[in-house]
């Protein structure tokens, strides 16, 4: 384990990323993503590594949540593990492996998990404390990689078109309510991109997105009700996209991590599967990029802790690492991205 440090460096983020201080300015400018601001300016979001921790080279992760205020529950196909960040000791969560979580979150004050390769809902109240409840297999449909807990019920994706996708809520506890279906408005590339869809819970609901061009999202509340709707227009300006657009105007190079809820924005990272560029990018309260950043170095963020200011992401730095950020917005003295101490 790695506690804080900084490396001295002070770099644009157009070059390595070091393990210092993480600067992200957005200002709210209507002319452009790196014009002069022509209204009210943003806060900066600055990040700080507090710890990171090593990973075997081919430990793959998939995604993770914040288990309490010392300990991360995170998951890949080789097991779902509970590390303890204030001593970097890690156990197994469930004496029975768990190796197909594809999603999960807190419901009631207990962390939830879908197990997909036994269509099982694992409670996990303490370690080794796991109850599975087995799920008939067509209960959350044929998208089972987009699934989330919210604090009504399940939501997965059981379908959709170019512009709407069809999720159903099922209610917890696998009670005798019906479950309720929902059209949320998403635009997409066509259905082959169903596959590529992701939910990931919020605070406030979930997020709904694609992980393909045009890298669309929407932030709706625990009822399936839509609240805030990314500006698409705004993405496909950005110059990195581009650069790399294909004869059908899509950006096949490029993926997009679900966005995580920063509460007076939302930050994002488009990952380059070609090579380690990343593009960073914050969105307004209102869905609007404001800021888009590209980064020579792979990073990545998936689990916000909005109490206590944190951040979990995974960085390749010599080799995998698990890292937790802390992170606090402060008005800028300019407008420009940079990587400091």
């Amino acid at each position: 384990m790695v506690q804080e440090q900084d490396d001295g460096l002070s770099l644009s983020l157009r070059n390595s990323l070091p393990v210092g201080w993480l600067a992200v300015a957005a200002c709210m400018g209507g002319r452009g993503l790196d014009s002069p601001p022509s209204g009210p300016v943003l806060p900066e979001l600055r990040l700080v590594t507090t710890a990171s921790f090593p990973l075997a080279i081919t430990e793959r992760v998939t995604g993770g949540l914040w288990f309490d205020s010392t300990r991360v529950l995170y998951w890949a196909p080789s097991g779902t593990w509970l590390l303890d960040i204030s001593r970097g000791a890690r156990q197994a969560v469930c004496q029975r492996p768990l190796t197909g979580v594809s999603g999960g979150g807190p419901i009631g004050g207990v962390v939830h998990l879908f197990d997909t390769a036994s269509h099982s809902i694992v409670k996990v109240r303490s370690p080794g404390d796991c109850r599975w409840t087995a799920t008939p297999a067509t209960a959350y449909g044929s998208h089972s990689a987009a699934i989330a807990p919210t604090a009504h019920g399940w939501l997965s994706v059981i379908g959709g078109g170019v512009e709407t996708v069809r999720l159903t809520l099922r209610p917890n506890e696998l009670t005798d309510r019906e479950p309720r279906t929902v059209d949320i408005p998403l635009q997409m590339a066509g259905t082959s991109d169903l596959p590529w869809l992701f939910l990931t819970p919020t605070a406030s609901g979930a997020f709904l997105g694609s992980r393909r061009w045009p890298f669309a999202w929407v932030l709706f509340d625990h009822l399936a009700r839509p609240i805030v709707r990314s500006n698409i227009g705004s993405t496909m300006l950005v110059p990195e996209l581009q650069k790399t657009r294909d004869s059908s105007g899509g950006a096949p190079n490029w993926h997009a991590l679900p966005p995580l809820d920063l509460e007076r924005g939302f930050l994002r990272v488009l990952v380059n599967i070609r090579n380690d560029e990343r593009i960073l990018q914050v969105f307004d309260p209102a869905g609007r990029l404001v800021r888009s950043r590209l980064l020579n170095g792979a990073i990545g963020f998936f689990a916000v802790d909005r109490v206590q200011r944190r951040l979990l992401g995974l960085r390749f730095a010599g080799g995998p690492e698990l890292v937790v950020y802390s992170g606090r917005w402060s008005h800028p003295r300019n407008v420009h991205a940079e990587v400091r101490k």
